[in-house]
């Protein structure tokens, strides 16, 4: 071989190696990319299913009135607390884009009943223990249903592809 063809093959391998190099370089690059808005997007789900594990707590939270009977929070207008739970329902929502749209429906009827709940407390001044004994019940169910929509979401969290086909038409 001389000393030509050897400069040749030296060059041409040394072409071939950078050339790889390159493109091997941008795969990782774009991968890279990948998994950091990957991350990004879950950061911002995670928060958005806190958001509603706080909602599902406040919904939950029972409270006892001066005859020692128990009721929910959310028909405690001592402290204005129903307007509280609104609020945070209203935080909840803005991040819908980032929950399970089955879970969202559930966080919307929940919604719609607190909202039928204060119309009755604020409109109708029916007694308290009367609103409480008619929406209880639901209230219960739809709170429950909220709770385990989200621990089978938290089970997929990560997976953006099934959360992306889910939320999708």
């Amino acid at each position: 071989m001389s000393g030509i063809d050897f400069f040749q093959v030296v060059l041409s391998s040394s072409i071939i190696a950078s050339i790889f190099t390159a493109v091997v370089s941008l795969k990782l690059k774009n991968l890279d990319y990948k998994n950091e808005y990957s991350k990004k997007i879950l950061d911002k789900r995670l928060k958005a299913y806190d958001c509603i594990e706080n909602q599902i707590a406040l919904m939950k939270t029972m409270v006892v009135n001066f005859d020692s009977n128990g009721y929910y929070l959310v028909f405690d207008d001592k402290e204005r607390n129903s307007t509280k739970i609104q609020q945070n329902f209203f935080n909840t929502m803005k991040n819908s884009i980032w929950i399970n749209k089955k879970t969202v429906l559930l966080m919307e009827e929940l919604s719609d009943l607190l909202a039928e709940i204060l119309k009755k407390k604020n409109n109708e001044n029916e007694i308290l223990l009367n609103i409480c004994k008619e929406t209880y019940e639901l209230l219960i169910q739809l709170t429950d249903e909220l709770e385990n929509s989200v621990r089978k979401d938290l089970l997929n969290l990560h997976n953006l592809k099934k959360f992306a086909k889910q939320n999708f038409y």
